[in-house]
């Protein structure tokens, strides 16, 4: 009977993301930069949140995000290795913003708590053998609090990005909104496209064209620029 409520509660959860999506011709809400503060700071701290600022200011994919490791953000740039990437061909570099690069330093210093808490709950209060200094190269950047060998799971980051969303107050949102709404506000900004497709890994100008909103406001100003 409790596997049903939980399989019923699944459904639904996945039938709302749908109805959400459809009402945006499938494609998950662009939002603006205040509107993205905000859902940012109505995740719980911890890897949630600072997974969603990766995918705010990287525009990857929620899946190469929760398999990146700390060796990945090392440098001045994130890596995402070809086998990570949707079709494992070509690894590509998105350089960090201040705001993710802070982050991430934060986060680093936190991490080895994180995995601590983690083991504690799985094999009781004696935890780890001895006490973490922090992060190896190999480490997963965003480790599962029940195995600090595991990446926590889209599933999981995705139901409190839900929850994130309705506190505040934001409909149509997905784990693809950090995506459209970094890629749309860079293209708005005048980045060229074939920038944004060196950084987002879209195979083709034709497939990253369709995850770029126009606004109202800039569909004036070229309506404006008509000879």
């Amino acid at each position: 009977m409790e596997r049903r409520a939980k399989g019923m509660l699944c459904l639904a959860q996945k039938l709302a993301v749908l109805t959400m999506k459809h009402e945006r011709f499938g494609q998950a809400r662009v939002l603006s930069t205040m509107e993205l503060d905000l859902l940012v700071e109505c995740l719980p701290a911890g890897p949630h949140r600072v997974l969603a600022m990766l995918l705010r200011y990287s525009a990857c994919r929620v899946s190469e995000g929760l398999q990146l490791r700390w060796a990945h953000v090392a440098g001045p740039a994130v890596l995402f290795p070809a086998p990570i990437t949707k079709r494992g061909l070509k690894s590509r570099e998105v350089p960090q913003h201040p705001a993710l690069a802070a982050a991430l330093s934060e986060w680093r210093e936190l991490w080895p708590l994180w995995v601590m808490k983690g083991a504690a709950r799985v094999n009781g209060p004696a935890g780890l053998a001895e006490p973490l200094k922090g992060p190896n190269p190999g480490d997963y950047l965003f480790p599962s609090d029940r195995n600090p060998q595991e990446h926590i799971t889209r599933q999981s980051f995705d139901l409190r990005l839900r929850k994130a969303a309705e506190l505040a107050g934001l409909p149509g949102v997905s784990t693809h909104t950090f995506r459209r709404s970094g890629l749309s506000s860079a293209s708005g900004a005048g980045i060229p496209l074939r920038t944004l497709q060196s950084l987002s890994g879209h195979s083709s100008l034709a497939t990253l064209s369709l995850y770029l909103e126009v606004s109202e406001d800039q569909k004036r100003q070229a309506a404006l620029a008509f000879a």
